[in-house]
């Protein structure tokens, strides 16, 4: 897979991997001060947690659309390409126009001597390209914690905690409540709060952080409950809190766990509802039931049944074991990532168990993954190891390619190219 034409904006923005990741602020806001503090032009809403915030935006970006407001998202990492970084009306940007604000960025940042690490340049990027789109809500997603990300930059309308788990833990510390005092961090004065379903051990801190910033926070089980219907490849949801009852709505979205995200959406949408009027309740169901998020139990080939998640941490797989009893299972993992929790939870229902590995330096070699397990397959090169499981489908079982978002991306790449469905971002693509 080649990469972006040395000197062009986006080779510049690969240069940058090489800084790693550094955990603070001063960077972003010089990068903003430089353009005009593009972050405070337009309405925000700012949503953290281990998993299910991607989830979580998609939905209220569905609603918001319905209403008729031109919405602007910020997530990460991507799948395929840059661009799908920066949403506008659900769509990724246009070439030109990521490389525009690309270039301008990068040349501010050289000529006053700043020097971005890769997720802070594309978050100014983000708020470069959302200002100048015009969009009337900029929703905008937590690259890892929350204190320190470079997206806190924001005095967003409300923000969002949706779940704390053990993820990231070399930067945001090993214990649940260590990882939610991080990740409160996006908690701004005054300025409401949605919870989702947390342990008491996470919780606390969140309240915690709540309390002292004057926020009013909205808790699941507490301020707000929701129950989960349907089936797992068809849920429902129903939303009950002050001022609000939603009745039993479907859901866009596959998996019983997304009833929960679907309840913070439907918090958030609650509490913006005087700064977007247009947003009623009908808007909001609507959203529910039409919100589109690539490689997310994504169904990419119906004969045999093949479904791409990106999940990428032990407590983002625990749906499985209500999903599958069985299942041929492609995983390749990033060699930060906690492999061995995930390997244990595919273990007791693959058969079999396809270790594979996606473009990067990043991947966690197979072989070694293999080592400790019993009888898995090890076929390092994701096109043979996908063939291979669609091969060993047919005996009704079907396909779940799993683990690290880049791994989902290259697999949706290529089922796109071998007749599987075109990749959507939005409803009615």
């Amino acid at each position: 897979m080649s990469g972006p034409a040395v000197g062009t904006p986006r080779a510049r923005l690969d240069d940058l991997i090489l800084h790693g990741i550094k955990l603070g602020l001063d960077n972003i806001r010089a990068l903003q001060a430089a353009v005009g503090n593009p972050e405070r032009a337009c309405p925000a809403v700012h949503v953290a947690g281990t998993n299910g915030k991607g989830s979580v935006l998609a939905f209220l970006d569905t609603m918001l659309q319905s209403a008729g407001y031109l919405t602007a998202r910020f997530t990460s990492p991507h799948l395929i390409s840059l661009n799908e970084r920066f949403l506008v009306e659900g769509a990724p940007l246009a070439d030109a126009v990521v490389d525009g604000v690309l270039e301008r960025l990068l040349d501010s940042a050289e000529a006053r001597g700043i020097q971005p690490t890769y997720f802070e340049l594309c978050t100014a990027a983000a708020f470069l390209a959302f200002k100048e789109a015009g969009a009337e809500c900029a929703l905008i997603e937590v690259g890892m914690g929350g204190k320190y990300d470079s997206t806190n930059i924001l005095d967003p309308e409300a923000c969002a905690i949706v779940s704390i788990g053990l993820d990231h833990t070399q930067y945001l510390g090993d214990t649940l409540a260590a990882i939610a005092g991080e990740k409160a961090g996006i908690i701004k004065p005054g300025r409401p709060v949605v919870v989702g379903p947390l342990e008491p051990e996470a919780l606390q801190p969140v309240l915690e952080a709540a309390a002292g910033a004057g926020a009013p926070a909205f808790v699941a089980g507490r301020d707000f409950t929701f129950q989960g219907g349907g089936d797992p490849w068809h849920p429902t949801i129903s939303v009950q809190a002050e001022g609000l009852d939603m009745p039993e709505t479907r859901l866009g979205l596959a998996g019983p766990h997304q009833a929960a995200n679907a309840a913070v959406a439907v918090l958030l949408a609650h509490a913006l509802r005087d700064t977007y009027p247009r947003l009623t309740p009908e808007h909001i169901q609507h959203g529910l039931a039409s919100a589109v998020w690539p490689c997310r139990l994504e169904r990419v080939s119906e004969q045999p049944l093949v479904i791409i998640d990106a999940a990428h941490n032990p407590a983002g797989m625990q749906h499985y074991r209500t999903l599958f009893s069985e299942a041929v299972v492609v995983a390749a993992f990033s060699d930060d990532k906690d492999a061995a929790g995930m390997l244990e939870v595919l273990s007791a229902f693959a058969q079999p168990l396809i270790l594979t590995e996606y473009t990067g330096k990043r991947c966690a070699s197979a072989a070694a993954l293999a080592a400790n397990l019993a009888d898995p397959i090890v076929m390092p090169e994701l096109p043979a190891a996908l063939e291979h499981a669609m091969r060993l489908a047919g005996n009704g079982a079907p396909v779940l390619v799993t683990g690290s978002i880049y791994l989902a991306g290259e697999a949706r790449a290529w089922f796109a190219g071998h007749g599987g469905s075109a990749l959507r971002f939005r409803s009615g693509d």
